[in-house]
């Protein structure tokens, strides 16, 4: 009986020490459920703090395109007003280069087309000439030309006579521009057409420029459309 006593005692040690044991690891248990539940706060903190991050970034990027939008609105803009501001400065100018060129005229069809006592009609600084006004009504009247192309005609920069080595008169209808393009030739053909109809004489289809293209000038030479290229001193280019 003792000898049972005893291993009672010490099975009753044994039991308290495995008790023990498991009382701290149901301790420890206890502390990392608590790490375990502090670090799962925490990642909930910091997605919830990720996702207003993302909100914002979602915001700033929708301002920055907004943003650019703006810009861009902003910068077409800036080139309308800076094409329409070339347009402007190029129309003053290519007025300031006709103005030249008129002005000289007289000169210019002596020296390059050879027309003696050049007489002009029509230009930016000669009102129509009755004579031209009259034949013009009177072509229109027949029939020999149309009254839109008459309006037309009237929309020609500079047109004169004079007489060459000959004594006849020859007509030129002249279009000025400071570069030389397809729609230049193209009027000083058509509105020469007109007045040679309408004079029944000798008319020459002129463009007076700084430059001109080769193509345009091949062009020219094929048409038979005198091509006068004069620089800012109304020199020969």
């Amino acid at each position: 009986l003792a000898e049972t006593v005893a291993q009672l005692a010490v099975t009753v040690k044994e039991i308290a020490a495995r008790q023990e044991k498991i009382e701290a690891d149901i301790v420890d248990i206890k502390a990392l459920l608590a790490q375990v539940i502090a670090r799962q706060d925490k990642a909930e903190a910091d997605i919830t703090e990720l996702k207003q991050d993302v909100s914002e970034l979602k915001d700033g990027q929708r301002q920055l395109e907004d943003g650019q939008r703006q810009l861009e609105a902003g910068q077409r803009r800036l080139e309308t007003r800076q094409s329409r501001l070339e347009g402007r400065m190029g129309t003053i100018s290519g007025a300031e280069y006709e103005r030249r060129i008129a002005r000289r005229s007289r000169g210019i069809l002596n020296r390059f087309l050879g027309l003696h006592n050049p007489q002009i009609l029509q230009s930016i600084h000669h009102a129509d000439s009755s004579s031209l006004a009259a034949a013009l009504q009177t072509a229109a009247d027949s029939g020999a030309i149309t009254p839109q192309a008459a309006y037309e005609l009237d929309s020609a920069d500079i047109i004169a006579v004079g007489d060459n080595r000959d004594g006849i008169a020859v007509y030129a209808v002249s279009e000025v521009s400071e570069t030389i393009a397809n729609h230049d030739l193209t009027r000083a053909r058509q509105r020469a057409a007109t007045l040679n109809a309408a004079v029944q004489a000798d008319t020459r289809p002129v463009v007076i420029g700084k430059e001109i293209s080769a193509d345009h000038r091949e062009r020219a030479a094929q048409q038979d459309i005198a091509v006068i290229l004069l620089n800012e001193d109304d020199d020969p280019l």
